[in-house]
């Protein structure tokens, strides 16, 4: 539901693709595209040098019968990352 976090899992994606800008201060992510079969998640982050990382992203889940699309902010410090949906 809104608000959980989720706190175990990987997903190793079949593509990515981003538009990477990095300076001094942060690393940003633009136009983000990740697919793993049925799963597709795009948005955007940011990373600091202290590897916190802040994402938004909008999430896809598809099946034979239906899809579900949610928005999902990712956050946190590497490599402890936790996903929350932001309804």
């Amino acid at each position: 539901g809104p608000g959980s976090v989720v706190r175990a899992g990987s997903t190793k994606f079949d593509r990515l693709s981003v538009r990477i800008s990095v300076t001094p201060r942060q690393v940003i992510g633009r136009d983000l595209v990740m697919n793993a079969g049925m799963f597709t998640a795009s948005g955007q982050f940011s990373a600091l040098p202290g590897r916190q990382v802040e994402s938004n992203l909008l999430v896809n889940l598809q099946t034979s019968v239906s899809s579900l699309t949610l928005p999902v902010r990712v956050s946190g410090t590497l490599p402890n990352l936790q996903a929350t949906v932001t309804r």
